[in-house]
C-alpha cells in the first residue's frame, strides 16, 4: 500500500520509548462506538519538554493516529503523512510529565480498516 515514513528532516539523533507491532481485528481490538472502526490503545510515560516523534506504518490499511494527555485531552491527531503516504506520523514537545495514551485507528472501518501495523514513539534531539 504506502512505504514506510522516513523520518522528520529536522529530527537528529533519537531513543526510542514504545515499539509495538499490533495487528487491528475484530477479536482482538476494540471498536469505536461513533463510526465502528477498530482501534487499539498504548501508553507511555513522557517527561515536560520532551519532543517525540509518532508514527504508525502499514502495509494493509490507511492508519489514523491520535495522542491524548493524562487528564483524556486529545493532543493531536493525523491521517496521512502526505497525499501519497498514508501512514501516520505526529512530532510534538510535550507540555507536561506523565503518561500519555496513543491510539492507532484506521481511517476507514472495517472490512478495510484491518490488519498489520507497527507503532513507534521515539524521543528526538533538535539538530
Amino acid at each position: 500500500m504506502t512505504p514506510p515514513a522516513s523520518p522528520s528532516p529536522a529530527a537528529g539523533p533519537s531513543k526510542i520509548i514504545l515499539e509495538q507491532k499490533g495487528e487491528l481485528t475484530p477479536a482482538k481490538s476494540a471498536v469505536l462506538p461513533s463510526d465502528g472502526s477498530l482501534y487499539d490503545e498504548y501508553t507511555f510515560e513522557g517527561n515536560q519538554g520532551q519532543t517525540v516523534v509518532v508514527a504508525v506504518e502499514s502495509t494493509d490499511f490507511d492508519t489514523y493516529l491520535a495522542i491524548f494527555n493524562s487528564q483524556g485531552e486529545l493532543l493531536a491527531e493525523n491521517d496521512d503523512v502526505t497525499q501519497q503516504n498514508s501512514n501516520s506520523e505526529l512530532t510534538l514537545t510535550l507540555s507536561a510529565s506523565g503518561r500519555y495514551r496513543v491510539i492507532v485507528n484506521a481511517y476507514e472501518p472495517p472490512p478495510k480498516g484491518r490488519g498489520k501495523y507497527n507503532l513507534t514513539v521515539r524521543e528526538t534531539v533538535k539538530n
